[in-house]
């Protein structure tokens, strides 16, 4: 499976690069929106998004946004990413240290995130769940394919 990885810490990044190629993934590890953009093709099979990265690569009512409260990763997901493949939402994991503050003060519905699978990076056994989570979005996109041909 093709991951692309948006992380702009260097050691989460390589270390997710790592574990995931190690679990025979192919991965393309990006440190900020501009590079996303960049490298997402209708390859990728699975996203990773860190929601607090830097503005670059956003647009200037994108970065009004970021000053208001909003996460990065978050709005490059909603404005560019679902809008233009939307299959995509469920083959998303948001690996992040900002969730509770996500779910409290993000401008969103909740139907904005169904589907969408979110793994604290402190959790207990991080890199367990976020294989796991590949492995089912994995298992999901097999069994979509077998049932059209």
């Amino acid at each position: 499976m093709q991951i692309l990885v948006l992380e702009d810490r260097g050691t989460v990044a390589e270390y997710l690069e790592e574990t995931l190629r190690e679990a025979g993934h192919i991965v393309h590890s990006c440190f900020n929106v501009l590079d996303a953009r960049s490298a997402l093709s209708d390859s990728i099979d699975c996203l990773i998004i860190d929601l607090n990265m830097p503005a670059e690569g956003l647009t200037k009512e994108q970065i009004a946004q970021t000053n208001a409260g909003m996460f990065t990763g978050w709005i490059w997901l909603r404005d560019e990413v679902y809008s233009n493949k939307p299959a995509l939402r469920e083959a998303t994991i948001i690996y992040s240290d900002y969730l509770t503050q996500f779910r409290k003060e993000e401008q969103m519905k909740e139907e904005d995130v169904t589907g969408v699978t979110m793994i604290g990076k402190r959790d207990g056994n991080g890199a367990k769940k976020l294989l796991a989570a590949v492995a089912t979005i994995e298992a999901k996109q097999a069994s979509r394919e077998r049932e059209h041909g």
